[in-house]
Order: structure tokens, then C-alpha cells, then sequence
């Protein structure tokens, strides 16, 4: 499995609607090959995160099907998620170049911090 790369972002409610995660996405999937990556894998895909959702599959994500109550939430109930990978790294180079330029966030402890 050491050619699969597999992520999880959650972006804070204070910051969405800012693009901030299809630059992470997009950035994962621009970053992949360059360690020898050749299938990027989201496991935990909220079934009620539609943001996400449509982001991943205007991206080319493959949906995987449906994992019953598999993400809890903070008041205790599960929600179902819905697994994502994407095969086809290379279509990377067109990934939205604009993003560097309008969002500025650093990684820090295993964790990019938007500025």
C-alpha cells in the first residue's frame, strides 16, 4: 500500500466558503506523484458534508460506497461516510494555479494554518 497516499482535511467553520479545502486538495493531488504516489485516498467523507462532496467529484474522485455511522460526532451520534480515491494524478499541473496567490497558510505540526 506504500503507493497510496491517503489524506483527511477538515477545514473550521470560520474559514469555509474560502476555497481553502479544493487548495488543499488540489495541492495533495499536485504534490502525489512527486513521492511516488499513484492513488490518493479519502477515507472519511461526511455523507453530509455536500461542500466536500461536490468538490471531490468535480475533481475526478471515484466514490467507493458507503460506510454506515462511520464518523462520530460531537454529540455523540455517527453519521455515515463515503470513502474517495482519484487514480489519475497527473492531470495535477492544471490544478488552479490562482491559489497560491490568494490564500496564504503554512504547515505546522503536521498541520496547515490559514492566515
Amino acid at each position: 500500500c506504500g503507493h497510496i497516499c491517503n489524506a483527511s482535511y477538515a477545514v473550521s467553520s470560520a474559514h469555509r466558503g474560502k476555497q481553502i479545502g479544493e487548495f488543499l486538495v488540489t495541492d495533495c493531488i499536485k504534490r502525489a506523484p512527486e513521492f511516488d504516489f499513484k492513488i490518493l485516498q479519502f477515507n472519511a467523507v461526511v455523507a453530509s458534508n455536500k461542500a466536500a462532496l461536490h468538490l471531490y467529484k468535480k475533481l475526478g474522485f471515484i466514490q467507493l460506497g458507503i460506510i454506515p455511522k462511520g464518523f462520530l460526532l460531537k454529540d455523540g451520534t455517527y453519521e455515515d461516510i463515503i470513502p474517495h480515491y482519484l487514480t489519475d494524478l497527473l492531470f495535477s499541473q492544471s490544478c488552479h494555479p490562482r491559489f497560491p496567490m490568494q490564500i496564504l497558510l503554512t504547515y505546522q505540526h503536521n498541520h496547515y494554518i490559514y492566515h
